[in-house]
């Protein structure tokens, strides 16, 4: 795969690498539905049942939920909605996305005193998003593209994903999610960052939450080099 001049890949090589499928760890890249997250959350609103003696379906209404909803009980309960005191279920749109692991899940344990256990282990994940442009000339800008190849966001990180050829995505730092460390929540691609660029990862990683970058860091060497062309 070729690389950009005045991006941080064409310093770190190799990038990507094939690694195990059959355990996902820190660095690799996986297949996973991820939200959308609007302004307004919505949630679905219990109506009732059609019959009290019908359990597997109940009539539905989407609403805005605000901060400052207050879930009512189901009465009568509805087992196909099954919900503890305080909980809603909530609605939100969703597009697979590949996305890049940042963690690799501990292993379930069980909490005394809470109440629910054991907890299930979850990756915490960033997106990657498109960045080519449609017809309609939507998309990242050219301009945009290389300000981001050049270090200079840290909640943005420019790249190529060995899974869609040549075309240019970028990773949303400030898109973290969980997800769960199950076999049906997501799909391996096969493929993982190297070692080298674990390092640059874990560097802006600490960037994107303190930031700060130290200038003694390899990605601070770096960025200065790539911001200088």
């Amino acid at each position: 795969m070729a690389w950009p001049e005045d991006s941080v890949q064409s310093l770190v090589s190799p990038w990507w690498v094939a690694v195990d499928r059959a355990r996902p760890s820190r660095g690799h890249l996986l297949w996973a539905w991820v939200p959308h997250f609007a302004s307004t959350p919505y949630v679905l609103i219990p109506e009732g049942r059609g019959s009290p003696l019908e359990h597997k379906r109940v009539s539905l209404r989407i609403e805005a939920l605000p901060i400052t909803f207050h879930p009512q009980r189901i009465d009568p309960p509805v087992a196909a909605l099954p919900l503890d005191g305080g909980e809603v279920f909530t609605v939100l749109r969703a597009t697979k996305r590949p996305v890049l692991v940042l963690n690799t899940p501990a292993r379930a344990r069980t909490d005394v005193g809470l109440a629910r256990s054991p907890h299930p282990p979850k990756f915490i994940v960033a997106p990657y998003h498109s960045a080519a442009r449609n017809e309609a000339g939507e998309g990242t800008s050219e301009a945009m593209l290389a300000r981001i190849r050049r270090c200079e966001y840290p909640e943005i990180l420019w790249d190529k994903l060995p899974i869609v050829g040549e075309e240019s995505s970028v990773l949303r730092l400030d898109g973290l999610l969980p997800l769960a460390d199950h076999h049906e929540a997501f799909d391996h691609t096969g493929y993982g960052l190297s070692p080298q660029a674990l390092v640059v990862l874990d560097q802006w990683t600490q960037w994107f939450m303190s930031g700060q970058l130290p200038s003694d860091c390899e990605l601070s060497q770096v960025r200065e080099l790539l911001m200088s062309l």
